[in-house]
């Protein structure tokens, strides 16, 4: 099989960012603060301050990304930014007599800065298999580095909770950390060893393109706006099985771990079904069955029946998450990749924080059954809309 080595590279690549990720900015990272006794509302402040800063990043430099001519350095550099935080993490392991105003001002500035290169790299991250594989192996390959990324998390997860039970949690956190800085460095390293793959040369130096003139944007942008808010109100699933009493403390802990386990499974299974190039289809099929779940999570009041059907969604919304950047990277032109991607994602991300807020609302006028039912339904134009642009353009891809 060619470009071995690249796919070898690539799924270490993937591996590595989701761990570092997890630590350096995601659950660990927020419970790391709340260990050294920053308040909550803090916590929240620095989180929310990071990803608004992000997006913004993502939007404003997408012309500039257009223009960066070595991407596998560039998405090196963003990588290995991942260790400032990192770096700042195991400094105050190290050193305990740093006062709580010094800890989270340091922990704030070198987030907001990862906050910068993460916003650059989610362009990036889209033209980079352009440059180390066929285009047609894309989905294939990331159902796989899914499933690795997914196994190496759920490990990770698992030593560092057997660790905390045994040791401290600061030295605990200094193995980790030491682990994790490794992990960064690597995975920006791994850039240097890619063999480059550039069989689209003519199609990537043809003239710019304005994304405001190009027609896919304004196809595509009610799709990824409604497919935002149906994601906003899932991801208060909990929210929505507490109000209806169905959860509680230990069944919605349940929920946590059948997540895991459906991206596992999807990924696996993504990995075959992406080989067919099929995605607008995975698309319309998986929104067409979360229109049908969702809703019947809630309708008879059944722990057992919410928490089967919450696997079944989930695993459709993973495939979803897949089959969007894969379709996207497969029909997009690469000449305006970056500034399609940078509005999608903001589009995607201001459709999140409307869901998000509609829950409360929702479920006072609707209930539980008809907030999924708003979530199912806004969920398919997303499906159908991918559905139809895949199918218009296949017959113009470079492939």
């Amino acid at each position: 099989m060619k470009n071995t080595k690249n796919y070898i590279l690539y799924y270490f690549q993937t591996a590595s960012y989701s761990f570092v990720n997890m630590i350096a900015v995601g659950t660990i990272f927020q419970t790391f603060m709340l260990e050294c006794g920053i308040s909550k509302p803090n916590v929240s402040f620095c989180v929310s301050t990071v990803q608004i800063i992000q997006t913004l990043t993502t939007i404003l430099v997408s012309k500039f990304a257009e223009n960066i001519k070595n991407v596998l350095r560039a998405v090196g550099v963003c990588l290995a930014a991942q260790s400032i935080p990192v770096l700042t993490m195991l400094f105050i392991c190290l050193c305990s007599g740093i006062s709580l105003d010094i800890k989270y001002i340091l922990l704030f500035s070198t987030n907001v800065i990862l906050g910068l290169f993460m916003g650059l790299y989610s362009i990036l991250a889209y033209k980079q298999p352009y440059h180390i594989m066929k285009i047609t192996e894309y989905g294939r390959v990331s159902g796989q580095s899914g499933v690795i990324a997914g196994v190496i998390g759920a490990l990770a997860t698992s030593v560092i909770a057997f660790a905390l039970e045994k040791y401290s949690y600061f030295s605990t956190m200094t193995v980790v950390l030491i682990f994790a800085l490794i992990m960064a460095v690597g995975s920006g390293a791994v850039n240097l060893f890619y063999t480059p793959f550039d069989p689209y040369s003519k199609n990537k130096t043809a003239e710019k393109i304005n994304i405001f003139r190009y027609k896919p944007f304004y196809q595509l942008l009610l799709p990824n706006l409604l497919r935002g808010v149906s994601t906003g109100i899932f991801n208060l699933i909990a929210v929505i099985g507490y109000d209806c009493k169905i959860l509680d403390k230990a069944t919605s802990a349940i929920l946590v771990t059948l997540a895991q386990i459906a991206t596992l499974v999807g990924c696996q299974t993504y990995s075959f079904i992406a080989a067919r190039r099929k995605s607008g289809i995975i698309c319309l099929i998986s929104s067409v069955v979360m229109l049908l779940a969702l809703p019947l999570m809630t309708a008879g009041g059944s722990v057992k029946v919410f928490i089967g059907l919450y696997f079944v969604a989930f695993f459709f919304v993973n495939y979803i998450n897949h089959a969007v950047p894969v379709l996207v990277a497969e029909n997009i032109d690469y000449n305006c990749l970056g500034q399609y991607t940078a509005w999608r994602m903001a589009l995607h991300t201001a459709g999140v924080s409307i869901g998000g807020a509609l829950v409360p609302i929702l479920l006072d006028a609707l209930g539980g059954t008809g907030t999924l039912l708003i979530s199912g339904i806004t969920m398919l134009p997303c499906g159908v809309g991918y559905y139809i642009f895949d199918r218009q353009n296949r017959k113009n891809r470079v492939w």
